[in-house]
């Protein structure tokens, strides 16, 4: 079963960042029942909130494998796919070397060191920057702090920042200029008090929280 798939749009015209992606879904789910998601991203900065397993980090992947493809002549899987050309970072599934000393937190600040750097330097293709729970390896008020520094530095330059994360205080994040950065959300819902997704994106921050029905679904937490 083959879904829709598309010629992709790439744009050199760096004064329209704009990335509109219609009905994009990951290749590698099973076609019979892969969800497809559409967003129009112009922002520098997106935080993506939502609760436990509804979608967030395969969305990320989502858009991250279809650039590669689209970047490399190959059709996308998407029913239309309009961005700019850009050098893609991502920090997800960051590993720890136990060899080099290097922790699993230590390791997403070096990928992240170098999106800054790159970023920095002034580069006339722009970044985009693809970060899944940014510093969960370390504890949340050290981990709100030097995440909102991190991503206003990321944003501050050329590039798109697509962070998800845990911590509602990220959303409040500003740009330089005082105004808001974008939000986008994944949600859950109960049906005969089963937990469901139905991993579609939403405009705006996650109002929900799952954590202690996963933990009693799995019998760790007493009804």
């Amino acid at each position: 079963l083959i879904r829709n798939v598309c010629k992709p749009e790439i744009s050199y015209d760096y004064s329209d960042m704009t990335m509109d992606m219609k009905d994009i879904y990951h290749p590698l789910l099973d076609m019979n029942s892969v969800v497809s998601n559409s967003a129009y991203i112009n922002d520098s900065l997106n935080v993506i909130t939502g609760s436990n397993m509804s979608g967030k980090t395969t969305f990320l992947r989502t858009i991250a494998i279809n650039m590669v493809l689209s970047f490399a002549g190959c059709p996308v899987c998407a029913s239309s796919f309009k961005v700019p050309f850009m050098k893609i970072f991502t920090s997800m599934r960051v590993m720890d070397d136990v060899s080099g000393g290097i922790s699993t937190f230590y390791a997403e600040i070096l990928r992240i060191k170098e999106m800054a750097e790159y970023i920095q330097a002034g580069n006339e293709v722009p970044a985009l920057c693809l970060i899944d729970e940014i510093f969960k390896g370390t504890n949340s008020a050290d981990r709100i702090v030097g995440a909102s520094e991190a991503l206003t530095k990321l944003s501050s330059g050329n590039s798109i920042v697509l962070v998800s994360t845990h911590d509602f205080e990220l959303c409040e994040l500003k740009h330089s200029d005082g105004s808001e950065v974008t939000n986008y959300h994944f949600e859950e819902y109960y049906e005969n008090d089963a937990l469901k997704f139905d991993y579609k994106i939403k405009d705006g921050r996650c109002t929900t929280r799952n954590a202690i029905a996963i933990l009693k679904m799995a019998g760790l937490v007493q009804n």
